[in-house]
């Protein structure tokens, strides 16, 4: 569940799993003596032995070879032999051990090894072997093993003295026997054999994973049977004057990219974060296992990301664009390419459909059974009210059932009602949004009997009240993927609009609008679905997703328009959109909703928005309904109508591509603005209402967007902004990586825009530690721990023409366990796991009322321990195990949910009878 963070918890210990147990280790970096079977690493490749020394902190642990502990590769002590993550305890590496001049085989002989710093002091603990070349004892080797607190890799500085003359182009690196893991190098992929240059190497086993480079550029070398001889950089000796190299070696438990994401930290690699998302278009549900590879401009493969059960991967990629090939097995592979900015949080969307014998680039999720909401036209629900729903069914359906799905959440809904209507052809439903539900974007799944099943991606944004004073964005004239025509030399792997439609939808989804109105030429060539299979509506839904607020979008010429030189029959761009964005039932309206066009409306508070479909129909087909362009006589009857109804409205705006044959008489309809686009320009009047404004298109660089202010039911329209040729004018840096492999992470948003953004959300990606956060800079509003990672949504206030910068960490206070002041605070449990008692103590920081609930995974609520009022201060609550009704819950994990008036915070608890 998503939770309010604020209060503080001091981290004192984690865990090392050894043997199936979990054992104690001091959270704080320290290098010490193995004297205990119980520090030693376990795994495949484990061979530390009690003498051998050890450099730990929260994260990973690795062992040094004793001078008298010999393995079978590395002649001599002094050697990394074993590495692993603390919460995993499995090692997966043979050995690694410094080595020289490309000369098998050649290596360091330590004849000393010792504890330099125990990192008692808070700064990095090290161990140092000292000791000569093999083939030359007079040359004299220093290798210091340092890890520091919090640090995911070891770094390994070598000082070499020679020794007689001046020895031009000696080679320095490390020799690797890679035990269990699969040898990987960015470029060759899982194939490494023979000579190699490469930026790293990684190794892969199913336990952990690791990643190797050095400082000075590329490494190079030999790769056979499970072994490397990896040269990091070129010195000429001086018998006199030591020659100095570093490199690092990272330890990870998910997958290459989260290994290479770690050595890109300790390299100071400029990075941008990205996130893939990897669902079955079937059903929506999570693809876990699925791989994303990566690859360069070239088609080198790059890395590998692995999909976690929530459907997501992570990786931290070199600024530059790149290709992401998504699969599964037994599903159609599909690829996406994305600009990566350095600093920059990205996201990609995958929705795999399973493999019927075709080929080809996977279909996006067509309309089956619900036909609103939709990504394309959401609803916008307070908690506590009620979402109708209409679908496409058999009138004799039974057995309805609906629920919010968020990553690996589910939560059910309630349906009170569910009525067919045989004139619309549609069955309304009608679901109860509970209140507390909490504040986020949607995907709406409907089920009946029968098998019938449908997701529709972000169709739902649950809000806790409708702004006074607010903002939202218009956008237009997108033109996806590319602004060029087949006919003319455009090819379906051209992304060059997908790429500048992404870097607005990045200044958007910071900038955190309460919604976008999208108005037209979304697609440039609505004819190109299924022509050679270009998926130009496939692609295009797909980079709707990337959007994390809700989006409203209508049609333009290019959408439905219709190309005569274009191969696909008459009507098949119009017929694409009712596919993919509504309606099918407009080919042959049925009697109680006669219309051909789309056209919809919907309600922010006192504010009423009307959608309008607006075309040129270049292939005239159907000329007789629908002319030239619009807006058709029905269309024009429908707005009179819709804003009857909505007279009570303080305010009214329209949104639709254009005026083609300037029907729309503002002042007369009464309505307050109107936005559209089509001109690729900037038009209208910013302080005359009504406002009658057109925006300067996303496409062809221009990048732009407008954003409307909006004071009680007061519209303010703002001048056009622009995302920037590079994607310059805002941006958030994450540092380190914001992939979920660092305790802390702070981002710098810059904006040089003259618009402050007030109501900006950052989203920070966590370890999933189940604790409590807090954030300076900015104010934590939910903590999404229902998944592997704890993601943090982060409000942040973005000045104008500035900076600011937020950083979030596990929170700490004095005294361990206990809240600070004038914080909410849920301590975990104890016991935990229990059966059947468990005490619950919390904090609230006022007088007031309060509820603390129990919870099951799919958000159903099996108890509440307290609903009303409390003093301020510590409270202690014991549950026994049982429901509402007195029945004993099963065994399980379940979540516990303290609320005190707009602040919430969760913690799991396990039930083991």
């Amino acid at each position: 569940m998503r939770s309010c963070r604020s209060l503080l918890v001091t981290w004192t210990c984690v865990l090392l799993w050894i043997g199936g147990q979990a054992l104690p280790v001091d959270a704080a970096t320290s290098a010490s003596t193995i004297t205990s079977p119980t520090q030693l690493l376990s795994g495949a490749q484990a061979d530390g032995q009690l003498g051998d020394l050890t450099l730990a902190n929260g994260q990973i642990a690795v062992i040094i070879s004793a001078l008298g502990h010999v393995t079978y590769y590395g002649e001599n002590g002094g050697t990394v032999i074993d590495a692993g993550t603390v919460t995993g305890g499995a090692d997966a590496l043979g050995e690694l051990y410094t080595y020289f001049d490309d000369a098998w085989p050649r290596q360091a002989v330590y004849t000393s090894l010792g504890i330099l710093d125990d990192g008692a002091g808070g700064g990095p603990a090290v161990i140092r072997a000292q000791g000569h070349d093999l083939d030359n004892p007079a040359m004299s080797v220093v290798t210091d093993y340092s890890l520091a607190d919090g640090d995911r890799y070891l770094k390994l500085t070598t000082s070499v003295t020679g020794a007689g003359s001046i020895q031009p182009n000696f080679e320095l690196g490390d020799a690797f026997h890679w035990g269990s893991c699969d040898l990987y190098a960015p470029g060759y992929g899982f194939s490494v054999s023979g000579g190699t240059v490469q930026a790293w190497m990684a190794g892969s086993s199913p336990e952990v994973r690791y990643a190797y480079a050095g400082t000075d550029g590329d490494c190079w070398g030999p790769n056979g049977n499970g072994w490397s001889d990896i040269n990091v950089t070129i010195a000429t000796l001086d018998p006199v004057l030591p020659v100095t190299y570093t490199r690092y070696l990272s330890v990870a438990d998910r997958d290459i990219a989260a290994a290479v994401s770690i050595l890109y930290d300790a390299l100071a690699t400029p990075t941008g974060s990205v996130i893939g998302n990897v669902t079955s278009a079937t059903d929506g549900s999570p693809l876990t296992g699925a791989l994303i590879k990566v690859f360069d401009g070239s088609g080198a493969e790059q890395v590998e990301m692995i999909v976690n059960p929530t459907g997501q991967a992570f990786a931290a990629l070199p600024p530059g664009d790149w290709r992401f090939q998504a699969e599964a097995s037994g599903y159609l592979q599909e690829e996406q390419w994305l600009t990566v900015y350095e600093g920059g949080g990205h996201n990609l969307d995958f929705m795999l459909t399973a493999t019927t014998g075709g080929g080809g680039e996977a279909i996006g999720d067509t309309l089956t059974v619900i036909q609103r909401p939709l990504a394309n036209i959401p609803a916008l629900v307070l908690a506590g009210q009620p979402l109708e729903i209409n679908c496409a069914a058999v009138p004799a359906t039974t057995g309805w059932q609906a629920a919010l799905v968020h990553g690996d959440l589910t939560l059910p809904l309630t349906v009170s009602s569910a009525t067919y209507d045989p004139s619309t052809l549609w069955w309304t439903l009608e679901a109860v949004i509970s209140a507390g539900i909490p504040d986020d974007l949607y995907d709406l799944r409907v089920t009946a009997d029968g098998g019938l099943a449908d997701t529709r991606r972000h169709a739902v944004q649950v809000l806790p009240q409708f702004r006074e004073d607010f903002y939202f964005i218009h956008i237009t004239d997108t033109h996806l993927p590319d602004h060029r025509f087949s006919d003319s030399g455009g090819s379906p792997s051209d992304s060059t609009e997908t790429v500048d439609l992404r870097a607005v939808i990045q200044d958007i989804n910071l900038i955190n609008p309460e919604f976008v109105l999208i108005t037209g030429d979304f697609i440039n060539e609505g004819e190109l679905e299924d022509y050679l299979e270009w998926r130009a509506y496939t692609r295009a839904q797909r980079q709707l997703y990337e959007f994390t607020v809700p989006t409203f979008l209508v049609t333009g010429n290019h959408d439905i328009g219709g190309w005569s030189t274009t191969p696909p029959s008459d009507g098949t761009s119009r017929r694409d959109w009712w596919r993919f964005f509504g309606w099918p039932r407009l080919d042959n309206p049925p009697p109680g909703a006669p219309l051909h066009t789309q056209n919809y409306s919907f309600d922010y508070g006192p504010i009423h928005f009307v959608g309008l479909e607006s075309y040129n129909n270049y292939d005239r087909w159907r000329d007789s309904l629908y002319g030239s362009d619009s807006f058709i006589s029905e269309q024009l009857a429908w707005l009179n109508q819709d804003l009857a109804a909505a007279s009570g409205s303080e305010a009214e705006v329209l949104f639709y591509h254009k005026d083609f044959q300037y029907q729309l008489n503002l002042s007369a309809l009464g309505v307050d603005m109107a936005l559209w686009g089509h001109i690729h320009s900037d038009s209208g009047d910013l302080q005359t209402m009504p406002f009658d404004l057109a925006t300067n298109n996303v496409c062809d660089g221009e990048r732009s967007y407008r954003l409307i202010r909006v004071s009680g039911s007061t519209l303010q329209p703002e001048p056009t902004l622009s995302a920037g040729s590079a994607g310059q004018n805002l941006t958030a840096a994450f540092a380190p990586s914001n992939v979920g492999l660092s305790h802390t992470v702070t981002a710098t948003v810059t904006n040089n825009q003259p618009q402050r953004f007030e109501n900006g959300r950052l989203r920070f990606v966590m370890p999933g530690s189940g604790g409590n956060y807090t954030a300076v800079g900015g104010q934590i509003l939910q903590v999404d721990q229902s998944g592997e990672f704890d993601v943090c949504r982060v409000a942040v206030d973005i000045p104008a023409l500035g900076s600011v910068t937020v950083t979030v960490s596990p929170a700490v206070t004095d005294v361990p366990g206990s809240p600070g002041p004038g914080a909410l605070f849920l301590a975990q449990n104890h016991p935990n796991p229990f059966n059947p008692l468990t005490d619950l103590n919390f904090n609230i920081p006022r007088d007031g009322p309060i509820r603390l609930g129990v919870y099951d995974l799919q958000g159903r609520e099996v108890a509440v321990l307290v609903d009303g009022p409390l003093p301020a201060g510590a409270h202690t609550v014991r549950w026994d195990g049982r429901d509402d009704g007195g029945r004993e819950a099963p065994s399980g994990i379940y979540l516990v949910r303290l609320t005190a008036g707009d602040r919430e915070t969760t913690r799991k608890i396990t039930l083991a009878r």
